[in-house]
């Protein structure tokens, strides 16, 4: 709230500066773009941008009145009864059937109901992001060459990484599971960071 006060009080200073000064238009529209810009990357660095873990950890705390954050952060910190309220709520507002597909995995998967992450999936779209928890599922049933096998078709080097790091961890090699963790958080920013080190906190040695 802070925030925006500041950012409407620094539109309306510009706003009468130039008009003051009669600027043209399309400079006062420059003008404005460049502040709406700057204040946008600032509002949403610590989910989007930044590799700052505490960062992104202190913007979820604070906005844990908003659903979608509240669940996130109670599913990285495995904060057992906020994760069940936080689902509900998510649920609630977003009505989307595909939307709530993806929650419902990431749940599904972090209470290990396989069947459900399985119903769920199948609704998901986006190839990479069905093709990368069909990975994570067939890591919960114990198929790693499987889950390997399609790890290596996604678009995308994180979720390999993340693959990696999960299947070694399952076969009991610590070394190699950190290192592909430590690649995937580093390919990464912002909230997706942040998941990453937490799901990994104990074999990173506070350390990426």
């Amino acid at each position: 709230m802070k925030t925006h006060i500041i950012f409407i009080g620094i539109i309306f200073v510009i706003s009468f500066t130039l008009g003051y000064f009669d600027v043209n238009w399309i400079l006062y529209l420059i003008t404005i773009f460049g502040v709406l810009s700057a204040y946008l990357y600032l509002l949403y660095s610590p989910i989007l941008f930044t590799n700052d873990i505490l960062k992104t950890e202190a913007f979820l705390k604070k906005n844990q009145n908003k659903p979608i954050f509240y669940l996130i952060y109670s599913l990285a910190n495995h904060l057992e009864s906020n994760v069940e309220d936080a689902i509900s709520k998510v649920l609630l507002k977003y009505k989307s059937p595909t939307k709530q597909a993806h929650f419902i995995a990431i749940y599904s998967l972090y209470k290990h109901d396989i069947e459900r992450a399985k119903a769920s999936v199948g609704q998901i779209q986006v190839l990479k992001n069905k093709e990368y928890y069909q990975a994570l599922i067939c890591i919960e049933e114990g198929k790693l060459k499987e889950a390997l096998t399609i790890g290596n078709k996604i678009d995308s080097s994180w979720m390999k990484h993340t693959i990696n790091a999960e299947v070694y961890l399952k076969e009991g090699n610590e070394e190699k599971a950190r290192n592909y963790a430590k690649q995937a958080i580093r390919e990464t920013k912002g909230i997706q960071k942040y998941l990453l080190y937490k799901n990994f906190e104990k074999i990173l040695d506070g350390k990426l």
